[in-house]
């Protein structure tokens, strides 16, 4: 699937990674914020009354959220290679249906956002349906200023395959939200212990306050 994600912070086109691991990875980020914000309206009551048993909610909250983190941080370990090894076969089938509208779309954009032309290079568009009906002729996602159609012969156009810089990005996209992940993990880790010492102290406060 061709997708536009805004993961990162920076919207780009995420092209032909498979749709079920994009979606899982956006569905379990989306999941993992939902608990952060529930955990955090947890810890304000907890802290603003004084209640062990509310702060106890939060730690477990924190415990699943903790969980999930690492959890989605090996599967994009050890899913990363398999998905970018999907970017090749995935942006060949985009030259070989070219003819369909919103394909077009869809690898004009990438062509054009990566100023790329082809899979490995731009020769690859000769061995297509829609090279062989039009002969020296590329794109107009590939040529340096956007024409309907480039001729190879008398038009400048990108030489340089999409393959790399879209697998790059891919790699980099996904590495980036590995190592966010990992770092919220660190995280999660400092504010369970902190809890903990926040419920040891009530407890202490409630046994002194006992004992007068």
């Amino acid at each position: 699937a061709v997708v536009s994600t805004q993961s990162t912070g920076t919207m780009r086109y995420l092209s032909v990674v498979d749709e079920h691991s994009v979606f899982f990875v956006a569905i379990s980020m989306a999941v993992i914020g939902t608990l952060i914000l529930a955990a955090s309206v947890v810890a304000c009551c907890g802290s603003f009354w004084e209640n062990k048993p509310v702060l106890y909610v939060f730690i477990g909250i924190m415990w699943v959220i903790l969980i999930l983190e690492i959890s989605l941080s090996i599967w994009i370990f050890y899913n990363l290679e398999p998905i970018k090894r999907s970017v090749r076969p995935a942006l060949f089938e985009l030259l070989e249906s070219y003819e369909e509208t919103q394909r077009n779309m869809e690898l004009d954009k990438i062509q054009y956002n990566y100023k790329c032309c082809g899979v490995d290079y731009h020769l690859d568009w000769l061995d297509t349906t829609w090279g062989q009906d039009h002969l020296d002729l590329l794109p107009g996602s590939c040529c340096h200023t956007m024409f309907q159609t480039c001729n190879i012969t008398t038009t400048s156009f990108s030489q340089t395959g999409c393959y790399e810089l879209v697998r790059n990005y891919v790699d980099f996209t996904f590495s980036v939200d590995m190592t966010t992940l990992l770092f919220a993990g660190f995280a999660q880790v400092l504010g369970i212990s902190l809890s903990y010492s926040l419920t040891r102290l009530i407890r202490d406060y409630e046994v002194a306050k006992d004992e007068k």
